[in-house]
């Protein structure tokens, strides 16, 4: 009788040893995770600061070339006196 209660408490000791490892284990997984958790939040900040700066220069961009075309064709239909041609002046008024 002795014995076997000196066994069982070897096996439940055994068994808490491995118990308190795969915690220990799940401890490092853990801290693991939440570090790359971490990383991972860092760099969606990045990247969604990049695209609102990439949205950014797309607006500018497409802004300063409708004014450019807008000039051009303003340009364009006064003709080469600095003036509007007879045709669209008189469309005009």
């Amino acid at each position: 009788m002795v014995v076997e209660s000196r066994e069982k408490i070897e096996q439940q000791n055994q068994q808490l040893s491995d118990y308190e490892a795969e915690i220990n284990l799940l401890r490092r997984r853990l801290e693991t995770l939440e570090t790359d958790r971490e990383k991972d939040k860092k760099q969606i900040a990045t990247l969604q600061d990049a695209l609102n700066r990439a949205r950014i220069v797309s607006i500018l961009s497409s802004f300063f070339i409708f004014i450019y075309l807008f000039n051009f064709c303003t340009i364009w239909s006064k003709g080469p006196e600095g003036r509007r041609p007879t045709h669209i002046r008189n469309s005009l008024e």
